[in-house]
């Protein structure tokens, strides 16, 4: 958070807030920090996955297929980690309804 609050613009620093504050429970804030990362820096492959993350919790599934996809395009090593459990993810977001 102080990270976040002395540089606003640095993208890493919202991107370790987000993650804390998913972490917390608290998806619908995340969500906003994580997309001012990906505003400040489009090519955050790992923010635009954990974007898709908290999508998904939340229930929205398109636009979190739509976060992981530019996720794996951006950085494809990341289709393989947690032993594919991203590339799990992705799978299930695209089968949903």
């Amino acid at each position: 958070q102080t990270a976040a609050r002395l540089d606003p613009a640095y993208a890493p620093a919202r991107v370790q807030l987000a993650g804390v504050q998913f972490t917390q429970g608290d998806a619908a804030t995340a969500l906003g920090n994580y997309s001012i990362a990906i505003e400040l820096d489009p090519g955050q492959a790992q923010a635009r996955y954990s974007f898709g993350v908290a999508l998904a919790s939340l229930g929205l599934k398109h636009q979190a297929a739509s976060q992981v996809q530019e996720a794996f395009r951006l950085a494809p090593e990341l289709s393989d980690a947690d032993n594919g459990r991203a590339a799990r993810l992705l799978r299930e977001l695209l089968q949903a309804p």
